[in-house]
């Protein structure tokens, strides 16, 4: 499944943004462009199918009154198409829309104004796109319609409840996962999306620390399951990710890298080591350097052979040796292979680290009057350009921001 294109107005500033992303998407711009905001604005997309978390988030950043574009914007909208869905008949794709507005009697809260699901499938006889609504909520009413593609007695509505029969700040999505395939789906998609920045690697972070023993298929989004996702991955039936990340050591640390170990600790934990064959014993998690866990975060994060439907990396060449960017490019590129890649970057030696003849998606983001503009840079320009520079490069003498 894949983000065919993504609709955000009104969240902080991005006023007026739509955007049709490619498998691998590499954001540029100044500080204070957007950047992080659209990467922020997709993971608050992620919060509200999956329930509370969303009102702590949005209280966390001061309520919607706060974060609504110029703080006067009276709703934030989210639109979302993507496909195609397995338990759709005909592989069709869902649009998912949503709009939040702050709730009466309380500046920091807000409720959900509109959510609406609409199933697009292949042209009609005029050439149009057939589509059909799945779910309509608003203040007003909440109707559901059958999944079933051929006209039945149970084609209609078969769901209509009362608006009140929800919490007004919960997404039906959140709270409704299963009562239809085509919403249960949905909500799986979005649930599976992976958002990271700031993940914290320092001296004691819990990162470091031995874990308890359990299976973890993905990296959470502050990182801190690293120990048993990577022990999951590493040791899998499924070889290809231990080979892959074993290559990438070695490329980026020589042939001093000899293996990663997961050796047992207190109350059922397991902590995680490297050896060296310089050391004559292995080096604890603990001990690493901060660049090294970051490193293995990324390839934990874009290695991973069954990723979410989509990834999302704010500047993954923080605290990166130059060196290791080429490794984290090319893992990136075959990542979106099985996903949506998206990362923000000020880096050009990440940018240089690109094959010329694949390049990802570029999108340049600029500040005018306080707003959010992206702009991605037409395919043909840019394989015109790299035909004679590379990416960082160009992005080194302005020209790619000039493009836009």
């Amino acid at each position: 499944m894949r983000i065919h294109a993504v609709s955000i107005k009104n969240y902080r500033s991005l006023k007026n943004i739509f955007w049709e992303p490619a498998g691998l998407n590499v954001l540029i711009g100044p500080n204070g462009s957007g950047k992080s905001n659209l990467l922020r604005a997709l993971e608050i997309m992620k919060l509200a199918v999956t329930g509370p978390k969303l009102a702590e988030t949005m209280l966390s950043q001061g309520g919607l009154s706060n974060i609504a574009w110029d703080r006067t914007a009276t709703e934030i909208s989210w639109t979302v198409l993507a496909g195609p869905f397995a338990f759709s008949p005909k592989g069709e794709d869902l649009e998912y829309s949503l709009i939040l507005t702050p709730s009466f009697g309380s500046p920091s809260g807000f409720r959900v104004e509109l959510e609406h699901v609409e199933e697009f499938g292949g042209l009609t006889n005029n050439g149009e796109r057939s589509h059909r609504t799945v779910l309509h909520r608003s203040p007003q009413k909440i109707e559901l319609r059958n999944p079933l593609e051929q006209r039945s007695p149970l084609s209609g509505i078969i769901d209509e409840l009362k608006p009140e029969s929800l919490p007004p700040d919960q997404t039906f999505l959140a709270l409704s996962p299963f009562s239809h395939a085509r919403i249960w789906e949905l909500r799986e998609y979005f649930t599976s999306w992976e958002v990271y920045h700031d993940i914290p690697v320092h001296e004691g972070a819990e990162i470091r620390r031995a874990a308890v023993t359990r299976v973890e298929n993905r990296l959470a989004s502050d990182g801190q399951n690293l120990i048993p996702t990577l022990h999951t991955l590493y040791t899998a039936a499924e070889r290809s990710f231990r080979k892959s990340v074993d290559a990438a050591m070695r490329t980026a640390f020589g042939s001093d890298f000899e293996e990663i170990e997961f050796a047992p600790a207190a109350d059922q934990r397991i902590g995680l080591r490297i050896r060296w064959k310089g050391l004559s014993s292995p080096q604890w998690a603990a001990d690493l350097s901060d660049g090294t866990i970051r490193f293995l975060v990324l390839l934990t994060i874009l290695g991973n052979p069954a990723p979410g439907s989509l990834i999302a990396i704010d500047e993954p060449e923080m605290g990166l040796h130059p060196g290791m960017l080429p490794i984290i490019a090319e893992f990136a590129a075959e990542a979106a292979s099985r996903t949506t890649v998206i990362l923000t970057t000020h880096s050009p030696d990440l940018l240089d680290a690109f094959d010329p003849d694949n390049a990802p998606q570029t999108v340049v983001t600029k500040s005018v009057n306080g707003e959010t503009k992206i702009t991605p840079l037409g395919a043909e320009e840019l394989q015109r350009w790299l035909k004679e520079f590379r990416l960082g490069a160009l992005f080194r003498s302005g020209e790619l921001e000039e493009m836009s």
